[in-house]
């Protein structure tokens, strides 16, 4: 991965710099040449994204390969919701940790928590009677003599 950071186009935040360009990417992938070209020889068309969306593809090689791969199923909102968050960041209006913490508990709420399988009620203590308590005791006393 380089080092180099995508720049911001002008006028827009690093974060939706990041979404303009994926939204040109799918709106490429969406043209009938190109969706030919992925088809016939996927090679070329990975190439040709490559060369077309450079930037992207040096800065941001992962989310370059995400989008070809996951395409047309890639979840742009999903994007769009954590470039928000980095940009917040960046600006200062939220702390990173606050941000690890928003972004943790909206994906724990959307993946993990629908899978969990509770028990049918809550488990409770069963108060023990007080003959029961009275024996114990009475035991007790006479061990201890």
């Amino acid at each position: 991965m380089s080092d180099r950071k995508l720049q911001p186009r002008n006028g827009l935040t690093y974060g939706q710099t990041v979404v303009e360009i994926i939204k040109e990417m799918i709106a490429e992938m969406n043209k009938p040449n190109t969706r030919n070209m992925r088809n016939q020889n996927k090679f070329m068309f990975v190439r040709m994204m490559g060369h077309k969306f450079k930037d992207l593809k040096q800065t941001s090689p992962t989310l370059f390969e995400k989008v070809i791969e996951d395409h047309p199923q890639f979840d742009l909102k999903r994007l769009m919701t954590m470039m928000g968050v980095s940009d917040r960041v960046s600006n200062n209006e939220m702390s990173y940790e606050d941000a690890s913490k928003y972004i943790g508990n909206k994906y724990y709420k959307e993946f993990v928590e629908p899978n969990i399988e509770l028990p049918p009620a809550e488990p409770t203590i069963t108060e023990v009677d007080d003959e029961d308590e009275d024996n114990n005791n009475d035991t007790n006393d006479t061990k201890q003599q």
